[in-house]
């Protein structure tokens, strides 16, 4: 059987896919990667070499399985919730759409005041009311990082400038996002939070085929779907993700360094919770900026950063 390597937060893993279902996918060998953001890889430099804007052409295809490039192909899928909507509704016109609204449970500690937050645990912090995830995407969700990791993709993957991507708090996470357009008619993507789900569907595009192992969505069960306007003062780490995003250049580099070395230390318990935050924002602060980074100056500015932080507080 054909192989997909789906790549979910950095971890890789190895599925096997029915036969006949290979053919959606092009790629080198019998091998297809499949990520959620769009980091830079070593598989992806040796694919395509340097990245310039035309090639970017490529990644904003998305579910397009186009096969196009300057080396080989490679099909790109987003193994999210959130865009298992904004792509579908990508046949539309796209200047008919208004923003793009992306939803947020708040994570473990949505209940918190940022005083609470000062004594929380890493086993409190893991443990994420709705969904089942790794440790370091879970950590994200607490500090809404990854809502911030997900606008500045929106933002590449469908043009859309980051006054059109809202983000909003939705504690049931049974929307996972909106799309509204010019007409103020909105198109929502529900569904029951399990990343089955949009993984399966990354593979299996563009069918969707039965999931057994999941639950179908009861709206009469879940009753009451409650949403909130984003507090930036309660979750700075969304905030420095749009600013990071509005500055460009290598910020956004910087931002997900920093952010990755700093979970990965309040996992192996050197920092507190708030000190991710911290780490993040002070990360920002002393990187000079550079406008139209090369990928050697990314790849160097995101190991220097990952050092940087790691001296200080290993």
């Amino acid at each position: 059987a054909d192989t997909i390597v789906v790549e979910v937060n950095n971890i890789g893993y190895n599925i096997h896919i029915p036969a006949g279902m290979a053919g959606q996918f092009t790629g080198t060998g019998q091998t297809v990667k499949v990520y959620t953001y769009l980091h830079v890889k070593e598989e992806l430099m040796e694919l395509y070499g340097f990245l310039t804007r035309d090639d970017l052409t490529v990644f904003k295809l998305l579910l397009g399985v186009s096969g196009i490039g300057p080396k080989g192909a490679l099909a790109i899928l987003a193994v999210m919730t959130p865009d298992d909507l904004r792509f579908a509704v990508l046949g539309e016109d796209a200047k008919a759409i208004r923003k793009i609204i992306i939803t947020a449970s708040g994570g473990s500690f949505r209940d918190y005041t940022r005083e609470m937050l000062k004594e929380v645990t890493r086993e409190q912090a893991l443990n994420h009311p709705n969904w089942s995830m790794g440790a370091k995407i879970t950590i994200d969700s607490a500090t809404m990082m990854n809502k911030g990791l997900e606008v500045i993709e929106a933002h590449w993957l469908f043009d859309l400038p980051y006054d059109q991507i809202e983000t909003i708090l939705h504690r049931q996470s049974i929307i996972h996002s909106m799309v509204e357009f010019e007409d103020t008619s909105i198109i929502a993507h529900l569904g029951t939070p399990d990343m089955r789900i949009p993984i399966q569907f990354a593979m299996s595009y563009p069918e969707r085929i039965d999931l057994k192992q999941s639950k179908s969505l009861k709206l009469e069960e879940v009753g009451m779907l409650e949403f909130k306007k984003m507090d930036f003062e309660r979750f700075p780490c969304l905030k420095m993700a749009y600013e990071a995003g509005h500055e460009g250049g290598s910020c956004p580099t910087v931002l997900n360094a920093a952010n990755e070395a700093a979970v990965d230390l309040f996992l192996k318990d050197k920092i507190s919770f708030l000190d991710i935050e911290k780490v993040v924002y002070e990360s920002l602060e002393h990187h000079h900026k550079v406008d139209r980074p090369a990928l050697e100056d990314i790849i160097e500015i995101d190991k220097n950063t990952r050092r940087i932080i790691t001296e200080k507080y290993e």
